[in-house]
């Protein structure tokens, strides 16, 4: 079944949900996928910068910068002393680079170690395509590129609560 067959089913980018969804929010379609897909990323950042919490991680700061939201950390990993970066691109303001987080490990000196691309798919609750991913060609062309260093984080997103629930892919 292709993304338009389903008359129930709604799309907006990569994001699919409901009429019914869609109704109890305004009707908006873009501003009602702009508001799932956001809470989606906010919701993965969240769970990628708190596995670096809770691993003896110092946090350093976190903040907005050149519309990115970023979190510096310091570890120390074999008596060596090196930063990890979790970075989500606004991607109101920034061309879609075919990932919407990276985790960057750079040295002291700031070369990069490793990196980390993460996409995040974000369907509703309701939706009957959940179990369904779609990527963009372009997504898809970066995933190649980058083989083992990029993963996809499925996220549910509940319109009625507000809330976001990591799921099994």
């Amino acid at each position: 079944q292709s993304k338009n067959e389903n008359p129930d089913e709604l799309w907006c980018g990569d994001v699919n949900f409901t009429l019914d969804e869609l109704n109890a929010y305004g009707g908006n379609k873009e501003e009602f996928a702009r508001m799932v897909g956001n809470s989606g990323e906010e919701f993965a950042y969240g769970i990628l910068k708190s596995v670096f919490e809770e691993r003896d991680t110092k946090v350093l700061n976190t903040y907005p910068i050149f519309n990115q939201f970023v979190a510096k950390m310091q570890k120390f990993i074999d008596q060596t002393d090196c930063m990890v970066e979790v970075i989500r691109p606004d991607t109101e303001t920034f061309k879609q680079p075919g990932y919407d987080i990276v985790i960057r490990g750079t040295d002291v000196e700031h070369r990069v170690l490793s990196q980390q691309f993460f996409e995040v798919k974000t369907h509703t609750v309701k939706s009957v395509n959940r179990n369904q991913i779609y990527l963009s060609e372009e997504q898809m062309k970066f995933a190649l590129r980058t083989k083992d260093d990029y993963s996809v984080m499925k996220i549910s997103f509940n319109p009625a609560s507000n809330l976001c629930s990591l799921e099994n892919t």
